[in-house]
């Protein structure tokens, strides 16, 4: 499927359903991945607060004095997207680590596979067949030796495949950029 029906396909999902509704199919479906939206029973854009409520105490919390960049900082790559955090918070037991600023929750970054996403994605099926669905159109791809990452920065969804094995070994869901 190519990139521009696959936008197409995903508009028309979000758009045909409340945003209301969306955010509570994804707090109460721990596997449906929303690009742009959330995922892991986290909505992006809400007070951090909430993580309390939603999940166990963390495995460790990194509050930072100043605002760090998550491909930048994490991954030590440039890219266009600009995810900024101030706070990391890792929920180990549960394999999520979630990002904020200000407060707010900025990116989810899942490290299970077994998920899917709103248009019936599976990232179990590796790095070919995520690509084959969303297309390669508007796809940034960040390169660090064998690891890579496939940024679709439009939709608000990136997927990191180590060692360049066809296997998603985490996604990150955050807000959609438009350059």
């Amino acid at each position: 499927m190519n990139h521009l029906i696959c936008e197409i396909i995903i508009i028309s999902i979000l758009t045909s359903y409340s945003e209301g509704f969306l955010k509570l199919k994804i707090k109460n479906d721990e596997v449906l991945v929303v690009p742009g939206l959330g995922a892991e029973n986290i909505v992006l854009n809400e007070n951090d607060n909430i993580l309390s409520l939603l999940k166990k105490d963390p495995g460790i919390i990194c509050r930072f004095k100043s605002q760090n960049e998550l491909f930048n900082d994490i991954f030590r790559l440039k890219s266009s997207v600009q995810i900024n955090y101030d706070k990391i918070c890792c929920y180990n037991s549960l394999r999520v680590i979630v990002f904020s600023r200000n407060g707010f929750i900025s990116a989810i970054a899942g490290l299970i596979i077994n998920r899917i996403t709103i248009d019936s994605v599976s990232l179990q099926n590796g790095v070919d067949y995520f690509i084959f669905n969303y297309g390669n159109n508007g796809l940034q791809v960040l390169k660090k030796k064998n690891d890579k990452i496939y940024l679709y920065s439009k939709l608000g969804i990136a997927i990191v495949d180590d060692n360049s094995d066809d296997i998603i070994d985490m996604y990150i869901v955050f807000p959609p950029c438009f350059e």
